[in-house]
């Protein structure tokens, strides 16, 4: 383990306890990935930056999400935020590939588009229907197969993928 990676899980502690049980692997993943881009010192230093940027952003929300039932993700199960999380980190590496960058820092949250906003409110509708207590996967493909122009749900009819 690198000085980078072993300095970013002492720096994990900012979070939650229940959310770093649930994500650490995962952004530890995600921090490695983004750590082989990086070659010498002046971009680790931005690397280090942002970073720490959104570290100072994101684990006051983390906190706040505990006391805030309805705030963020709170309603969908950890399959569910974990697979939204790779979601969109796979959209993160998507955009690095393309032609015309986006012009967004390295920093923020990919903001979710309207289809995307639609399908949480789907999924999170379709699990109160069903009297269920949390949004799982289940019902997060089935809320983005019914937004037939995108996308993702012409992969997932391609793949024949149901919402399980």
């Amino acid at each position: 383990m690198t000085r980078s990676e072993r300095l970013y899980r002492v720096l994990l502690q900012a979070y939650p306890g229940s959310y770093r049980r649930e994500y650490e692997e995962p952004m530890m993943q995600h921090f490695r990935d983004q750590l082989r881009g990086v070659s010498g010192a002046s971009q680790l230093m931005l690397f280090w930056i942002r970073t720490m940027l959104d570290l100072a952003r994101t684990a006051p929300i983390r906190h706040l999400e505990n006391r805030l039932p309805w705030h963020g993700f709170a309603r969908f199960t950890s399959g569910a935020r974990t697979a939204i999380f790779f979601a969109r980190h796979a959209v993160r590496r998507i955009e690095a590939m393309e032609v015309q960058p986006r012009r967004r820092p390295d920093n923020r949250e990919i903001p979710l588009s309207q289809e995307c906003k639609r399908a949480f409110h789907s999924a999170i509708k379709e699990a109160r229907a069903l009297g269920e207590t949390g949004v799982t996967t289940r019902h997060l493909v089935r809320a983005i197969r019914q937004q037939e122009a995108t996308l993702a749900s012409r992969v997932l009819r391609d793949h024949s993928v149901e919402g399980l």
